[in-house]
């Protein structure tokens, strides 16, 4: 993974263009990541030697797509061109830094990228990824507690930064149950950070809106079933702290006054991301995807006519937490 003359040489009109429109340096490498991400398409052909040797940057750059050793040799060359200081690492995806604590050996990683050193604080990148959000400090950093960092001299065991959003999603479900009668208002604004905001965006990108909005609205009439969408589906993406928001508006009927239906409502992403158990001896752990931090709040707007209770309740494990509050104010 050593930086050559030819590698320079093929990425110095990029490097040249990133900084010429950045200045700083963490601006700089985050643009080099952009371009690996947005121009690269990552396929991994792991054939002969290309299983453990890199194609070197003239080749990537002319096919326009290369497994994730490629990329990585890639960013590592437009990182030099910067004066960045980074390092490729080894990673292996599925055990978080649990191949450390066995034997050595050929299969322990399945995945490799690049970690960038800006005065000893390590900000790690994965060219593999989907064009992400954020800046260096804001974007998604991943779940990989170690890798095998490989400097020019030595391998070493390092511990890698963890994404530390203090929630991943959070939605909000606004009930208006007295301005039109018989019919209930619903707003729906759902954030996500991170690797969902960057999965999101890219769902929008490659379906549209208004496919988007027809799979909320195929979802959720599961739980009402008479909603109707109003309006057309509304998003916008922070660039700098990493998140997505859509909003959507809707019309609930069949509610009226004399009839008092009721409505029941549902904390559906707290329900989707926890898995169901139904009979037989449990003899192992639920698998809960990892990290999962949701908030789901539900708010409703009613008159003198309606009365709720306060309430609240948490449970707490040493790797899982779930707590609700009931409060009401006017």
């Amino acid at each position: 993974y050593d930086v050559s003359e030819t590698d320079r040489t093929a990425v110095r009109a990029i490097v040249d263009e990133i900084a010429a429109t950045h200045i700083e340096p963490k601006d700089r490498a985050k643009a080099a990541l952009d371009w690996v991400q947005t121009h690269i398409r990552y396929v991994g052909l792991e054939l002969g030697e290309g299983g453990f040797i890199p194609r070197p940057p003239t080749r990537v750059l002319r096919r326009r797509f290369g497994d994730c050793k490629d990329v990585t040799m890639l960013l590592l060359a437009l990182l030099d061109g910067l004066d960045v200081s980074a390092d490729p690492i080894l990673v292996n995806t599925d055990e978080r830094g649990g191949e450390f604590k066995g034997l050595a050996n050929p299969y322990a990683f399945d995945h490799i990228m690049v970690v960038a050193d800006f005065d000893g604080t390590l900000y790690p990148m994965d060219g593999t990824r989907d064009p992400q959000l954020g800046t260096l400090e804001t974007m998604e950093k991943g779940d990989i507690e170690f890798g095998l960092r490989m400097g020019g001299q030595a391998s070493v065991v390092t511990r890698l930064p963890q994404s530390d959003y203090e929630v991943r999603e959070h939605i909000t479900d606004r009930f208006d149950l007295v301005a039109e009668a018989g019919v209930i208002l619903y707003e729906l604004t759902f954030r996500e950070y991170g690797e969902d905001a960057d999965a999101t965006r890219a769902w929008i990108t490659r379906d549209g809106e208004t496919s988007v909005q027809s799979s909320f609205v195929r979802y959720l009439a599961d739980i009402y079933p008479t909603l109707e969408p109003e309006g057309d589906l509304d998003w916008e993406a922070n660039e700098a702290e990493a998140w997505t928001e859509l909003r959507l508006r809707f019309r609930l009927s069949g509610y009226t006054a004399d009839d008092r239906t009721q409505l029941k409502t549902r904390a559906y992403q707290l329900l989707a991301a926890t898995p169901d158990f139904e009979g037989g001896t449990r003899s192992s752990p639920f698998a809960i995807r990892h990290p999962r931090n949701i908030r789901h709040v539900r708010e409703y707007v009613a008159s003198e006519d309606y009365t709720f209770t306060e309430g609240a309740k948490s449970i707490e494990t040493d790797s899982f937490s779930f707590s609700y509050k009931d409060t009401f104010q006017d």
